[in-house]
């Protein structure tokens, strides 16, 4: 939930849920469109924390961009059915 709405997002699956330390990016990183946060895991690898707001607000400017230019544009994909 953001700027007064909700959002949802699709995910092919769940692997776990962890508590964790969140690190701000900006203090070693610049800002990065859709990513908030960053933390490590505990087999030493990174898990991005998601800006859903930002990511919606991202999608939106694109979408608005491709209108712009007259261009299709693809909010959603699904993969084609093997044959």
């Amino acid at each position: 939930q953001g700027e007064g709405r909700r959002y949802a997002m699709l995910v092919d699956e769940l692997i776990g849920q962890q508590q964790v330390v969140v690190k701000n990016l900006e203090d070693n990183y610049r800002k990065v469109p859709g990513v908030s946060a960053a933390t490590i895991l505990g087999d030493g690898s990174v898990a991005l924390i998601l800006d859903i707001t930002g990511l919606h607000r991202l999608s939106r400017a694109k979408k608005e961009a491709g209108k712009a230019a007259n261009q299709p544009y693809l909010s959603y994909y699904k993969e084609a059915e093997p044959s």
